[in-house]
């Protein structure tokens, strides 16, 4: 069933003849098309939060199909998952499957890369610990606004809890 309208007033039922998951993952995509807000605040993240074992409270921004370069071993075609919280990717090397997960704290630089020293289709994310690089983005630029933003936003909200602390503590 898929509702619209004003409080839902609106409704249709989807019977699809094949593969339901993929009809629904379709209809996702034109709808995080059309009406972004739509999508990112429904609860349609939730297989994912429960895969990379993330907190209830984080909330998918954005996601991107991307190639991540394992060192050494190759390349990996998977997604990269932007959240409130974190940066996470999960892709799959024949039967292999490589995850990751990132706290946005951990991030300390995103910067664009060059691929085949010519083309600006890729990103480098730097950790203290680690250095991930994922290209085959369609716009880099793009995503490294996203996980720019979704930083900032990550700061600003500590800042703002760690005001709030304070002021409880002098008793206001």
């Amino acid at each position: 069933v898929v509702r619209w309208g004003e409080g839902g007033s609106e409704e249709a039922t989807l019977h699809p003849a094949r593969a339901p998951h993929r009809t629904l993952r379709i209809l996702e995509r034109h709808l995080r098309m059309q009406a972004p807000a739509m999508v990112l605040h429904s609860r349609s993240d939730g297989h994912l939060i429960e895969k990379f074992d993330l907190p209830e409270d984080a909330k998918l921004i954005q996601d991107f199909r991307c190639l991540y370069h394992l060192p050494d071993l190759g390349v990996v075609r998977g997604r990269l998952y932007l959240f409130t919280t974190h940066l996470c990717f999960a892709g799959r090397l024949v039967k292999r499957e490589t995850t990751w997960v990132l706290g946005l704290e951990q991030i300390e630089q995103v910067e664009r890369e060059a691929t085949c020293r010519i083309i600006f289709s890729a990103i480098k994310v730097h950790t203290v610990e680690q250095l991930y690089t994922l290209s085959n983005f369609w716009q880099p630029d793009k995503a490294i606004a996203a996980i720019d933003e979704a930083r900032r936003g990550l700061s600003e909200l500590a800042r703002d809890r760690s005001a709030t602390e304070d002021a409880a503590d002098r008793g206001e």
